[in-house]
């Protein structure tokens, strides 16, 4: 599993997420800069909503990996949805999504985190 740090120091007042082993698409230093991914984030959300019904009848009553407004794949339970694809993705680059079939599941937005 991949470990991430929150570096708070030095950055302008502007939280940055490191990937200990370096491997960052978005950013050569290494930084996922926040704003960016809560962006993305908000954006795979938003897509989520829309297309809620189509997912859910496609998916039935599952977690939901979604980058991009791309699903990247579905799972049982949240944990077993951010492990398996923080093994391909950063965490933090994605989100995972309660799909149940009502409004409920996405009252609440449920981003990846580490789990070490």
């Amino acid at each position: 599993m991949n470990n991430y740090i929150l570096d708070l120091t030095g950055h302008d007042k502007m939280v940055l997420i490191k990937t200990v082993h370096g491997e960052n698409e978005i950013d050569d230093s290494g930084y996922i800069k926040l704003e960016k991914v809560a962006l993305m984030q908000y954006v795979d959300f938003q897509w989520f909503i829309e297309h809620y019904q189509e997912l859910y009848e496609k998916y039935g009553c599952s977690y939901i990996v979604i980058k991009n407004k791309t699903v990247l794949g579905t799972y049982s339970n949240f944990r077993e949805a951010v492990d398996a694809t923080s093994l391909t993705e950063n965490v933090g680059t994605f989100i995972v999504q309660e799909c149940s079939g009502d409004e409920s599941a996405y009252t609440m937005q449920l981003v990846s985190v580490s789990f070490t």
